[in-house]
């Protein structure tokens, strides 16, 4: 497989391949939220038919507040993802890292061919 670097805004060159499972898990991380999201609203609505005042009514919200949870932490993480993959600029698979040595631009550290 081509190993491709691309380089960030930050002047680090980021593998191809990483920015794939990067890709991977934030769709992953969608595929799984959808039936949560299915779950919680199915859960809200049992709430409703349940009498307020009862202990099974306290259960079923405290279960209704920690899918929340879980999907909004989901959400982070797909944002992250999302800014990862936004941050990393163009492909150019001419460019390979030249050194790590410190003092070099981004364009001479990675050996970017402007074209």
């Amino acid at each position: 497989m081509l190993s491709a670097y691309r380089t960030d805004n930050f002047g680090c060159h980021v593998n191809g391949d990483f920015l794939d499972y990067v890709r991977h898990m934030r769709s992953a991380l969608h595929d799984l939220a959808q039936p949560l999201s299915v779950m919680a609203g199915a859960v809200d609505l049992l709430m409703f038919e349940t009498d307020p005042h009862s202990q099974q009514f306290d259960d079923i919200r405290q279960i209704s507040n920690q899918l929340q949870l879980i999907i909004d932490k989901m959400t982070a993480i797909r944002q992250m993802t999302q800014k990862i993959t936004a941050s990393v600029g163009p492909l150019d698979v001419r460019s390979r890292p030249s050194s790590e040595a410190t003092g070099k631009s981004p364009s001479e550290k990675f050996n970017v061919q402007r074209s």
